[in-house]
């Protein structure tokens, strides 16, 4: 049997078309690396963290690693990747990341939760971007 997430949230990083039109593709990859570096920061046996799309990324919590710790950190994460100015050859880039976080309910596929992560991403984008939603 599959091991099911016990939470799963995924992770946009807002306007980045905004970074790679103002600063150029090579400012937008190397901003790309350094988040992905951030938000690996969280991983470890329990979270696992993917790239999903352009600017998007899946971030799984197995096990005893539950929601709430998650949650936690994916906060943290939020409001540290808001409060950082990324420097690409001595200019400083500020950007900001929207994060949609659900919890496995009884017999959820593993699209049922992205469906749901997603829906909640979406409302932190029309909400006002630089946030975390999920139920």
């Amino acid at each position: 049997s599959i091991m099911k997430p016990v939470a799963m949230a995924i992770l946009d990083i807002d306007d980045f078309k905004n970074v790679n039109d103002g600063h150029g593709h090579l400012a937008g990859d190397d901003i790309l690396v350094k988040i992905a570096r951030m938000i690996k920061n969280i991983s470890d046996e329990q979270v696992i963290v993917s790239r999903w799309g352009g600017e998007e990324f899946l971030v799984f919590a197995y096990g005893e690693k539950n929601y709430d710790v998650l949650k936690d950190s994916l906060i943290d994460l939020v409001n540290g990747i808001s409060g950082f100015g990324f420097s690409y050859k001595e200019v400083i880039i500020n950007t900001t990341v929207s994060i949609g976080l659900t919890e496995y309910q009884k017999d959820d596929s593993i699209d049922d939760m992205v469906l749901r992560a997603d829906n909640y991403l979406y409302q932190a984008k029309d909400n006002g971007k630089n946030q975390l939603l999920g139920d």
